[in-house]
């Protein structure tokens, strides 16, 4: 079965229009690869630039060949306001303990007696006493061919 969309086909099989084609496409393929975004992007600034650039009149720099300058501390200020009490105490006042050079007293006493708490069964024990006994009801009933039956008790043999 032979199926023509089209009667005319002549000019769609043209070598100029898979020419064309691949020129369209493989442009559009060459500008996706190499990344052109349309707008022109700002270098990314380095570490040197972000940090040291905009403190480079106040950094001082060091050759660690040569001997490095003595620096010292600045001197402590004195307090621009003087004390509020007209004359010093000569006593210092400290809260906390006091220094004992003994070890508090211990008293030795024996520990009181604690009892153990009772054990108490386990639930899982009456689910599994449960179980068995299910257990053996039911071989029991298919064993012997029976029915369950409520109420029933074994004869004596």
């Amino acid at each position: 079965m032979k199926v023509i969309v089209r009667a005319k086909t002549g000019w769609l099989r043209r070598p100029i229009s898979f020419t064309l084609s691949a020129w369209v496409h493989g442009g559009i393929l060459a500008w996706v690869a190499l990344g052109h975004t349309g707008s022109l992007r700002e270098r990314p600034r380095t570490l040197y630039e972000q940090e040291i650039r905009p403190n480079e009149k106040r950094i001082i720099w060091y050759n660690l060949r040569d001997r490095l300058p003595d620096v010292a501390p600045t001197p402590a200020r004195t307090a621009a306001r003087p004390p509020r009490a007209l004359r010093k105490f000569e006593q210092t006042i400290v809260a906390g303990a006091r220094d004992d050079a003994r070890p508090p007293q211990l008293i030795w006493q024996p520990a009181p007696e604690i009892q153990a708490p009772k054990p108490v069964p386990l639930p899982n024990v009456v689910a599994v006493a449960l179980a068995n006994k299910m257990a053996r009801t039911m071989w029991a009933l298919l064993a012997h061919g029976r029915n369950y039956e409520k109420g029933y008790v074994a004869k004596a043999a």
